[in-house]
């Protein structure tokens, strides 16, 4: 139970929930998705718009993931030990997982779909 929290353990399991967060963008989208994504539209097409926000966000969150749980894992192989850290770095992977499926995802996709349709806006009120 003790080699779950040094840092290289820590790590891989910062990666492997990088991986799951970058699967997001691709996995969960269904075929009914894709084909309205895929339609063409009057004033730009709403839904590839959030589509592509998705990716992006579960990207950067899956990606940055992926750094730290790579920078636990050198600083394991460094030989680095501090039990301790490696108990509050597991108990911020799982909290910041949990938040980030249950209610940040959706917030941080909304905030930047407002933002898109906003530039959009703007972009037909200068044409």
């Amino acid at each position: 139970m003790e080699q779950l929290f040094q840092l290289s353990s820590v790590g891989l399991l910062y990666d492997g929930v990088g991986v799951v967060a970058l699967g997001f963008a691709f996995f969960l989208k269904s075929v009914k998705a894709m084909m309205v994504e895929s339609g063409t539209y009057w004033d730009g097409n709403d839904a590839l718009l959030r589509s592509l926000i998705q990716q992006r966000t579960d990207g950067v969150v899956g990606t940055s993931l992926l750094v730290i749980g790579f920078l636990l894992q050198w600083f394991g192989s460094l030989g680095v030990r501090c039990d301790l850290v490696g108990k509050l770095l597991l108990i911020v992977l799982v909290a910041a997982s949990f938040a980030y499926v249950l209610f940040l995802r959706k917030k941080l996709i909304s905030l930047q779909v407002s933002r898109g349709a906003a530039l959009r806006q703007q972009q037909m009120k200068q044409t």
